[in-house]
């Protein structure tokens, strides 16, 4: 029963009445309650504080001042942690959602007669500091209580979350959370000191993928549970962080105690090199550790698309430390049914890709230990197409009004005023790929006659791209005006943009190379009937079939003829042709090929071309005996590229096996004779490939380089799983292993000229009745265990000592092995700095003059991978 008299047929009636008779409300005076009136902040808080315990409604009325008495109790109870309201006016829900958290949260001010659980071990509030349960040793008395723990079992704590795991089995999460205080529920500490907030910890579980949180400082509320485990609800921040990539990360001035991330300053609680670096990964899976255990900002070496993250733990507006998430960049070079290839084999059943990916695209991948699953995790990477408006400092372009600095490129060299499209993270670029190649191609010309400078003009002929004859009047060559020691060269190759009706021409060279990659003289033509494909010289430069290639021919009655070729042509050359070359090449699936070259022949005629046909099938069936018009034959289907056809053989040749890949002659009608084991067929793990070539590795060991594909190359995609064929297949880089070895995807054959007859290959990727070996066994690839890499030598102004490290233990030849120099303990280098040289012709790297610490990474460059050991000799930069 209550006294209030508008509250009954209330639909709120019984709950009124139940919470009068127990203390915890009072009603707007003796005999009304006012159930539909707009509850105000005072009111409220004075209904939960009764309920916490502080139940003296009389106190709350004290001197008629209900609102400030209200008040100053709920704030000392802490109701209003992060809750802004007005003791009079009107509370929100959301307003009363918070202030409810708070209510359950808080310790009570006396302990309830029968706590729960209080023999068990299992709580203590490191958020309030108070025991919520302790075993039943401790006096009674010593108890405080909150709502959550005694009414609903719910613990409160904070800490930093330093370990995040996933089992698979019951699709859990669990997160460690590391929060530092000596409990007083006799738990044992950590293994070591830890890090991000002290050495004790606890295990929380939840069904949600809460990894964000790993690294941050967070509140949780959880449950412990029957058999011991401790269900969370949540890991809410306590701090503010803020997100960027690690290249986004400008230090501004070194040793400041501020910095600059994505364009907006942030202050530091200590300067950039005192404020530590924590990377995922560091030990085990989730794990977070500085690495190096001195990395700092100032020192920090992860890749530009690495995510950092800065965090201020306690909201005080500088930030104490910085996470980072490491992540590689990789191109996309195989998109199959089980999965992709970038820069090594993920599969759609193993790793976490993302969907819609396609060849040539670009991805960040978060290696397995980072991932709080266990499994590589694979993003696409943005892109953004643009003309290249500005560059900087050689590594910086401006495209469509911003500024991107390069990060790493394998793709084409940008050029002023063409278009690109750049694979884009955080401010840096990790590919440039040129579009539009034929535009470019229109403005090269080749100079083959010229006329007197007059008044500082000179009519010149050209040819162009097409094979046109152009006659032009030139004003400027190489920005500076015609002269008589500055006039059109013939047999020279050039740019040209038009103003005010003449010509003005740069030589192509270095630097004028229209985004491409310039060879000054690479020799002669090798025709691929000497050699895999046609290529020149010294660099192994092949020929696609749309290249654009001028011709100086020169023949043995001394004749000059000026010709534009398709590097088509050249790739039906019979024989080697030139004597030099110019070339301007990309660079695709780790070979180079030419868009345009000029080829000079002192005597001699350009060669004729050649080629040859086969009959090849890929058998879909086993064979069987069969008569026809007094004729045995055996009939079985074979793939012959395009479609599966039932052939019948009148060898009658049972021994052919389904899989088997054969040759055969046609004698049309579907009969055919002389079938059998295709001669020469090798096993191989595709490493390079262009329209023209492939390059690959033996299924025996030995490598195959440089292997022409042309129009005569028949071509065939199989299913080795299904035993059929496939239509429309396409060549893939084969998946490597993590030893280095290569997974056989293709057969291949050529002939003794280094021309590949025929190629099938595996759409899998992996063949499936070969067993993929490891380095130096038996079906493995070319394996080179690469040796050590050594430092040499002596610089006379470097006080210290450098180390070096590579990142390949197993190659094969033609792969790059990074090297990495670092200071190992302090190093101080003077002068101009300390060049580091091969001893003799190539230089890696140039260190520059300044003071570096301990494991701070100095140079890092590519070598060819070896058997053997390689030395690398330091010296003074000026020497």
């Amino acid at each position: 029963n209550t006294p209030f008299t508008d509250v009954a047929n209330h639909w709120g009636a019984a709950y009124i009445a139940y919470c009068y008779s127990v203390g915890v409300i009072a009603g707007t005076s003796a005999t009304t309650f006012s159930p539909d009136a707009t509850l105000t902040a005072a009111q409220a808080s004075a209904i939960l504080l009764s309920a916490l315990g502080y139940n003296k409604n009389s106190e709350f009325a004290q001197n008629g001042q209900f609102e400030l008495n209200v008040t100053r109790w709920a704030q000392n109870a802490g109701l209003y942690d992060e809750l802004s309201v007005s003791a009079t006016a009107g509370i929100t829900r959301d307003q009363t959602a918070k202030l409810l958290y708070n209510a359950m949260n808080v310790a009570t001010p006396a302990p309830y007669s029968s706590p729960i659980g209080a023999s068990s071990t299992v709580g203590y509030d490191a958020l309030s500091g108070v025991v919520i349960r302790g075993d039943s040793s401790t006096p009674a008395n010593a108890y405080d209580y909150t709502l959550s723990a005694t009414v609903f079992d719910l613990l409160k704590l904070k800490g930093f979350v330093t370990d995040a795991g996933y089992v698979r089995a019951n699709g859990e999460y669990n997160y460690t959370i590391n929060y530092g205080t000596v409990p007083a529920d006799g738990e044992a500490p950590a293994s070591s000191a830890g890090v991000l907030g002290g050495g004790y910890s606890r295990t929380v579980n939840t069904t949600e993928d809460l990894s964000d949180s790993v690294a941050l400082k967070v509140e949780v509320l959880y449950k412990v549970e029957s058999n011991g485990d401790k269900t969370a609800y949540g890991l809410n921040s306590v701090g503010n962080e803020v997100t960027a990539t690690v290249g986004e990360l400008d230090l501004t001035t070194a040793g400041d105690a501020k910095i600059k991330l994505a364009g907006t300053e942030y202050e530091l609680n200590g300067n950039d090199s005192a404020i530590a670096v924590y990377e995922l990964g560091a030990s085990a899976a989730n794990q977070v550790a500085q690495r190096p255990t001195t990395q700092t900002l100032s020192s920090l070496d992860a890749d530009p698309a690495s995510t950092l993250t800065l965090v201020d733990s306690n909201k005080d507006g500088k930030y104490d430390y910085a996470v980072v998430v490491p992540v590689t960049v990789a191109k996309v070079t195989y998109v199959g049914t089980n999965g992709i290839t970038a820069g090594g084999a993920y599969t759609y059943k193993d790793d976490v890709i993302e969907s819609g990916l396609a060849k040539d695209d670009f991805v960040t991948i978060l290696a397995a230990v980072n991932s709080v699953e266990g499994k590589d995790v694979i993003s696409k990477v943005d892109t953004i197409t643009g003309v290249i408006s500005g560059v900087r400092s050689g590594s910086e372009v401006l495209v469509n009004g911003t500024w991107y600095k390069l990060a790493r490129n394998a793709g084409d060299a940008v050029a002023l005023n063409s278009t690109f499209t750049l694979a884009v993270i955080g401010g840096y670029y990790y590919n440039a790929t040129k579009v539009d190649d034929s535009a470019t191609m229109d403005t090269l010309l080749l100079a083959t006659d010229k006329a007197d400078v007059q008044m500082g003009l000179q009519q010149a002929k050209f040819l162009d791209s097409t094979g046109n004859t152009v006659v032009a009047t030139v004003s400027k060559i190489g920005g500076d005006n015609v002269s008589d020691t500055n006039e059109v060269a013939p047999g020279a190759l050039y740019t040209y943009k038009v103003k005010d009706g003449n010509y003005e021409l740069t030589k192509v060279s270095a630097t004028n190379n229209l985004g491409f990659t310039y060879v000054a003289d690479d020799g002669a033509v090798k025709a691929k009937t000497n050699t895999a494909a046609a290529q020149t010289t010294d660099s192994a430069i092949y020929f696609t079939d749309d290249a654009v290639v001028f011709i100086k021919n020169t023949d043995t009655q001394s004749k000059t003829t000026w010709k534009t070729v398709t590097g088509a042509d050249v790739n039906d050359w019979a024989a080697d042709y030139g004597d030099s070359s110019e070339v301007l090449y990309r660079t695709i699936n780790g070979v180079k090929y030419a868009v345009a070259a000029y080829v000079v022949e002192a005597s001699g005629t350009i060669p004729a071309a050649k080629g040859e046909v086969d009959n090849y099938g890929y058998v879909v069936s086993e064979p069987y005996s069969i008569k026809e018009n007094d004729t045995d034959y055996a009939t079985y289907q074979i793939w012959d590229g395009t479609a599966t056809v039932t052939v019948k053989d009148e060898d009658n040749d049972l021994t052919i096996k389904k899989g088997d890949i054969i040759t055969y002659t046609d004698l049309g009608n579907g009969i055919i004779k002389d079938s059998g084991a295709v001669g020469g067929l090798t096993a191989v793990a595709v490493t390079g490939f262009t329209d023209t070539l492939f390059q690959a590795v033996k299924y025996d060991g030995t490598a195959i380089t440089d292997t022409a594909i042309t129009e005569d190359t028949v071509i065939m995609y199989v299913d080795s799983k299904a035993v059929a064929g496939v239509a429309g297949g396409s060549f893939e880089l084969a998946g490597v292993q993590a030893d280095g070895s290569r997974i056989m995807n293709a057969w291949t054959v050529g002939d003794s000229a280094g021309k590949a007859k025929l190629i099938v290959v595996e759409v899998n990727n992996d063949i499936e009745s070969l067993d993929n070996g490891t380095v130096g066994a038996a079906g493995g690839a070319a394996g080179l265990t690469v040796g050590a890499v050594s430092l040499t030598g002596s610089a006379t102004n470097l006080t210290g000592t450098l180390a070096a490290a590579k990142d390949l233990t197993y190659a094969v030849t033609g792969d790059e092995v990074t090297v990495t120099i670092t200071a190992s303990g302090a190093v101080t280098i003077s002068g101009d700095g300390v060049k580091l040289t091969n001893g003799s012709t190539t230089t890696y790297a140039t260190i520059a003059a300044g003071s570096y610490t301990d494991e701070q990474v100095l140079a890092t460059f590519t070598i060819p991978a070896t058997a053997s050991a390689t030395s690398i000799t330091q010296a003074n930069a000026d020497a």
